[in-house]
């Protein structure tokens, strides 16, 4: 028997709810079955993720791999053990609340195969449900986000790179890092919004902005490896310390550092905060009291995280 064409890594943790739609998605694709393999790597779930995915597999379609690993180290690490057991020369990358379009892989490879030269194909990424404040969704309608929800790489490319960086422990940043890898080394990664992702819309409640805030910790770590491409990309939109944050927190702050020389400062400057907290609350799309109490207390923690990884890291800079 000849290997598949491509292979599909999905990473998976905790995700009872959403996996069976992802893992229907990739059975169902329009590519005939032989010419690609999913790899499912269960990355120490303690949910029974792994028993719904057991089940899915016994009456699938494609051909699956089950890769479970004893303990939660990250989606970059879970990735790089769906690759160690990968066949193909091409390594597709989507994730267990995902679902994909029936043609993905048919129109990847059709893409690959038009351009022989370039090393990866990022496609297109739509949210599936109503957006709102408390939400997880990933969107991507231009290019350029490079998300392992969507991408297609060349396996010698990922190689070249050294697969995904572990350090990433969490679901942020580990993409880019690997697409600016292959793009530091000169590989080009093509953009086509016809190889289509839908991201299932996840209410993730009141937690939701501190784990935004917490992912932060990363920035320091991938401007450190690839300055540039991180100036290019990410900082225009996922900066670690956006400078609406920094106007923010200096009208919180300048009342209180300089009340002893200057008492009535806080009246004066009240209408300045009450301006930089709705802008703050805007673009958290943060309407109800507690979700407004949580957008004012979000710039102070993400920058937090973002000290915390420069020091961890020693990466400083203003660009961050």
């Amino acid at each position: 028997m000849t290997g598949p064409e491509i292979s599909v890594v999905v990473p998976v943790y905790n995700a009872m709810a959403v996996v069976p739609g992802c893992l229907a998605s990739l059975d169902a694709q329009t590519l005939a079955p032989e010419r690609y393999e999913v790899v499912v790597v269960d990355d120490g779930s303690t949910d029974a993720t792994a028993g719904v995915v057991e089940a899915f597999l016994a009456d699938a379609r494609a051909r699956f791999t089950f890769v479970r690993r004893p303990e939660n180290r990250g989606p970059a690490a879970a990735r790089n053990a769906g690759l160690a057991v990968a066949r193909a020369p091409l390594v597709a990358f989507t994730d267990s609340d995902c679902e994909v379009a029936p043609d993905w892989l048919e129109r990847a490879l059709a893409r690959f195969a038009a351009e022989p030269e370039v090393a990866g194909v990022e496609g297109r990424t739509d949210p599936k449900g109503d957006v709102g404040t408390l939400t997880h969704q990933m969107r991507n309608e231009a290019g350029g986000l490079f998300m392992t929800c969507n991408m297609v790489y060349r396996r010698e490319a990922i190689d070249a790179a050294g697969g995904f960086d572990e350090r990433f422990r969490l679901a942020f940043l580990e993409d880019s890092d690997l697409a600016f890898a292959i793009m530091d080394a000169g590989g080009a990664i093509a953009w086509d919004p016809d190889v289509i992702v839908n991201h299932l819309v996840i209410h993730e409640g009141r937690g939701r902005f501190l784990k935004e805030a917490k992912k932060r910790y990363y920035n320091p770590l991938l401007f450190k490896k690839h300055p540039a491409l991180y100036r290019a990309h990410l900082r225009p939109v996922v900066p670690g310390i956006p400078g609406i944050h920094v106007k923010y927190m200096a009208s919180v702050l300048a009342p209180v550092v300089l009340a002893p020389w200057l008492p009535g400062l806080s009246v004066l400057l009240a209408p300045v905060f009450a301006w930089h907290l709705r802008r703050v609350a805007f673009a958290y799309k943060a309407r109800d009291p507690v979700s407004i109490l949580q957008a004012a207390i979000h710039p102070f923690v993400q920058t937090y995280w973002v000290l915390a990884g420069a020091i961890k890291f020693r990466s400083f800079s203003l660009d961050l």
